[in-house]
């Protein structure tokens, strides 16, 4: 059996689609086709993280055996049914559940916009917790940040841009001035994450 009929049939026996297998080594989709079908090989970096998502060693993996993947079928469609429920999922679980949680609470206190407002961020994170599979995390930071955003703009009239302008810092350093410092900072870091996230995804070997 030939390199790509032994990725083949292992992602087959793990119950992963390409996209899976595309998502679980930061590759695309074309990627895991062309490897299957012998007009690609995988980098070794590539068949180490194969090696250690099936649970074989990379001789297992390169020469094929038959009677290794038949051996370990059993093995890797658990791991299959375990990655189903990914760690992604039980938290974008967790958070729905906290938000409504905290709704709930709001609400008996009677803090009837707050219970509308407050646990957004754990709905919007949870749901994309679920359904987002790349940059999760990034995407996550994004909505937070957003929400925060708009909650210190209405309701502290607070907005990043104004630690440019001189007018500011006429009453000297105050709470207001901290939080659009920090927020100015946080709005770097997500930019600086995004660029990186586009050029990793653009990359030859993501292309491949």
């Amino acid at each position: 059996m030939n390199l790509g009929a032994t990725i083949l049939e292992l992602r087959t026996k793990a119950n992963m689609s390409q996209e899976d297998l595309a998502n679980a080594l930061n590759v695309s989709r074309q990627s895991i086709s062309k490897w299957e079908t012998n007009l690609s090989v995988p980098e070794l970096e590539r068949l180490l993280k194969m090696s250690k998502l099936f649970n074989i060693s990379i001789d297992e993996l390169v020469q094929g055996s038959t009677e290794v993947v038949n051996k370990k079928s059993k093995d890797i469609l658990d791991r299959g049914q375990i990655q189903g429920l990914e760690i992604r999922k039980i938290v974008g679980l967790g958070l729905i559940g906290i938000g409504f949680l905290f709704s709930i609470l709001l609400f008996v206190f009677g803090e009837f916009f707050s219970a509308l407002v407050l646990p957004l961020p754990f709905f919007i994170t949870g749901l994309i917790s679920l359904f987002v599979k790349k940059h999760t995390a990034l995407w996550c930071g994004w909505a937070v940040y957003i929400l925060i955003s708009i909650y210190f703009r209405f309701a502290a009239t607070i907005c990043f841009w104004w630690v440019f302008y001189k007018k500011f810092y006429q009453g000297g350093l105050t709470i207001r001035n901290i939080v659009a410092w920090i927020m100015t900072i946080a709005l770097g870091i997500l930019i600086f994450l995004t660029i990186k996230a586009n050029k990793h995804r653009n990359s030859p070997e993501a292309l491949e």
